[in-house]
């Protein structure tokens, strides 16, 4: 049964994911998790908002990088 999307704010989306507020901003600043800001450019307090879809394909791609199939070697 999937969940509708739906649209968080900041702090929801740090409740949500189970990261601190300053992870969370860093990973916005670095582009490295779904977002969309809200605010002028360049402003020094953007009101960032996340899609829980958005969020949870995130999520499952960051689980498949941190995962090694057995029977795999490095190198």
């Amino acid at each position: 049964n999937i969940s509708p999307d739906r649209t968080l704010t900041f702090r929801e989306a740090c409740e949500y994911l189970h990261m601190s507020e300053y992870t969370l901003r860093r990973l916005c600043r670095e582009k490295r998790i779904p977002h969309r800001v809200y605010g002028a450019k360049d402003s020094k307090n953007p009101r960032y908002l996340f899609s829980t879809a958005s969020l949870d394909r995130w999520i499952r791609e960051q689980e498949m990088m941190n995962y090694r199939k057995e029977g795999l070697e490095n190198g």
